[in-house]
């Protein structure tokens, strides 16, 4: 076990890296004008990766046992770096950062609190990241929240709730499919529509019910809608922050925001937990979903 815990450990911070890395090179690749289509195509693949990978780890599991399973994953991230190292575009240098002798985790917050100190003096990356930190946290409360409450109080079974949350990764391909689309009606308003749109859906949580066939159906429908309306959001949120960023600060950007929605993500959750105790999953729900309407608006 020890060996699985180092595993998932150092696994969980190279996607971390690989992740705010990848969002901060994409700007130096293109340019910004093609920034929401490409962020629309990379989104598709990633929601689409997120539906078909659980069921493609089941049969592997099953057809292979789960060691070698894990060594075909393992064969997967090397197919990956193989198709980064085939890039070949010139990426210009970051500005200067704190001094190398300043130790490595120095430099890496002294990165962080940069890009924060960036962000919060932008007039457009400002509102961005509070929107995106709110909204973020209330929707952990919201999530962390509804596993007990489907499992506890609507006496769902693990198969319904899967389904449930499946619907909410088609959705995610589908918003992010369709994007490039609805373009042409501006940045600013395709990011309220989600965050509204997203939050209306999620508000209807508490009200589903019927029987448990009815219920599992009205509830993938509700997180398909969510699914649709919250990954387009985001594809949008990350459009506008990469297209208002220098290409020399994307990263410290990136890191910040990260640090920023990774910071209030395990407090929400906590705060979830806390309340789920003291007043029951359907209140807390409740109480998550007006709070989620106030941080959209």
């Amino acid at each position: 076990m020890p060996y699985l815990y180092a595993a998932a450990f150092v696994l969980g911070a190279l996607a971390v890296v690989f992740s705010l890395a990848y969002r901060a090179y994409l700007p130096t690749l293109i340019g910004s004008s093609a920034l929401m289509a490409a962020n629309s195509r990379l989104q598709t693949t990633e929601s689409l990766a997120d539906v078909v990978g659980p069921g493609l780890a089941g049969l592997l599991i099953q057809l292979m046992r789960a060691p070698f399973a894990l060594i075909a994953d393992a064969a997967s991230f090397f197919v990956s770096a193989a198709s980064v190292v085939a890039i070949r575009a010139r990426e210009l240098p970051p500005s200067p950062g704190p001094p190398s002798g300043s130790g490595f985790f120095r430099a890496v917050f002294g990165d962080i609190r940069a890009g924060l100190a960036f962000t919060f003096r932008h007039p457009v990356l400002r509102p961005l990241a509070a929107a995106s930190a709110t909204f973020n946290a209330f929707a952990t409360i919201m999530l962390t929240i509804f596993v007990v409450y489907a499992a506890r109080t609507a006496h769902m079974s693990p198969g319904q709730i899967g389904l449930v949350f499946a619907a909410f990764g088609v959705g995610g391909v589908i918003g992010a499919a369709f994007l490039g689309r609805t373009m042409k009606a501006g940045a600013g308003r395709l990011l309220a529509t989600g965050y509204v749109v997203g939050a209306c859906a999620v508000a209807t949580l508490p009200f589903v019910g019927g029987t448990p066939a009815a219920r599992t159906a009205g509830l993938a429908a509700v997180f398909f809608i969510a699914g649709c309306a919250i990954v387009s959001a985001n594809i949008v949120e990350m459009t506008m922050r990469q297209a208002a960023t220098p290409n020399q600060l994307q990263g410290r950007v990136a890191a910040g925001f990260g640090f920023l929605i990774g910071v209030l993500t395990p407090l929400a959750a906590l705060a979830a937990g806390a309340l789920g105790d003291q007043i029951g999953p359907h209140p807390t729900l409740i109480v998550a979903k007006q709070s989620r309407r106030l941080a959209a608006a």
